[in-house]
């Protein structure tokens, strides 16, 4: 237990230096990741949901241009820890971008 603390520690304190972070929005392998996606939805509906996801992945994109640098180094640390233990896509890493905006606003709300 205590090693698994100790590392889990590591990678958190690793994360918001992450180079990433400093840099930009990272690159994600938006076909590797829809293709997956078309290949579980079937044969029948694989053309229809690559393209679906394909689209989804260019609006979290676009979404995350804008808001990635408003977000704090940590918060984009975590965020970009987020989406890389889930799935590594722009659409997870702009819901967890959302979450953070909103936790923002409501600690300028109510002043904590």
């Amino acid at each position: 237990p205590m090693a698994i603390r100790l590392a889990a520690a590591a990678l958190l304190l690793t994360v918001p230096a992450c180079p990433a972070a400093a840099e930009g929005l990272p690159r994600y392998d938006v076909s590797g990741h829809c293709g997956r996606v078309a290949i579980v939805a079937g044969a029948a509906r694989s053309t229809e949901m690559r393209e679906a996801c394909e689209r989804r992945e260019q609006e979290a994109h676009a979404i995350l241009t804008q808001t990635w640098p408003t977000l704090s180094p940590a918060a984009q640390g975590r965020c970009l820890w987020a989406a890389h233990a889930h799935d590594q896509t722009y659409a997870t890493l702009q819901d967890c971008v959302r979450l953070e905006l909103e936790a923002m606003e409501r600690r300028r709300r109510w002043g904590s």
